[in-house]
């Protein structure tokens, strides 16, 4: 399946408003998103989003890429 930049766009879009969601209507302070290592556009999502890649923390074949309430502030 091929992907066009539109369509890279909307999903960054949707990942904030997702986050913006769970850091404004519940009491979290950090979000975790894990991606299958492989699955590069969604890490490709995932960065656009600000979501930072943690070190040294995995599960199975997943990344775990991370975004806290003061870095979402931030943006």
């Amino acid at each position: 399946m091929l992907f066009d930049k539109e369509q890279f766009s909307y999903a960054t879009e949707a990942m904030k408003a997702i986050a913006k969601f769970v850091f404004t209507q519940t009491k979290a302070d950090l979000f975790l998103v894990p991606p299958h290592k492989e699955n590069l556009p969604a890490i490709r999502v995932y960065e656009k989003a600000d979501f930072k890649k943690t070190k040294g923390l995995w599960y199975d074949y997943h990344l775990i890429y991370k975004i806290d309430k003061k870095d979402f502030k931030k943006m």
